[in-house]
């Protein structure tokens, strides 16, 4: 029942969608990505803000993309995963793109 690769709730449920599935490089991507989003509710950095989603987004593609080789993940993949992360940092405001470019991924 979910759209996309996953979805993470507040409470740290993560459930993966079929989309995941494609390969096995991105459903090992996709559930690292929603960790990443387990990890930030755990860790009290869950933010409902437009701009807390994207940065809690852009975080977690972060993580993924610094992991594109790891995972084996395809040219296609890598540049899906690129361009959804610049869509996300698109929507920080000036100060907060600046904290995720140097990887301090908290709004303050």
């Amino acid at each position: 029942d979910v759209s996309g690769e996953g979805l993470t709730d507040r409470d740290g449920t993560v459930k993966i969608g079929e989309d995941a599935f494609s390969s096995p490089a991105w459903l090992a991507s996709s559930i690292g990505h929603e960790i990443v989003h387990a990890e930030q509710g755990r860790d009290g950095r869950w933010n409902d803000t437009r701009q807390g989603v994207a940065m809690n987004e852009v975080e977690a593609y972060d993580w993924e993309l610094a992991r594109v080789d790891e995972f084996g993940l395809s040219t296609e993949e890598r540049a899906t995963l690129a361009r959804r992360r610049e869509t996300k940092f698109g929507r920080l405001n000036t100060i907060n793109a600046m904290l995720a470019a140097a990887g301090n991924y908290k709004i303050p």
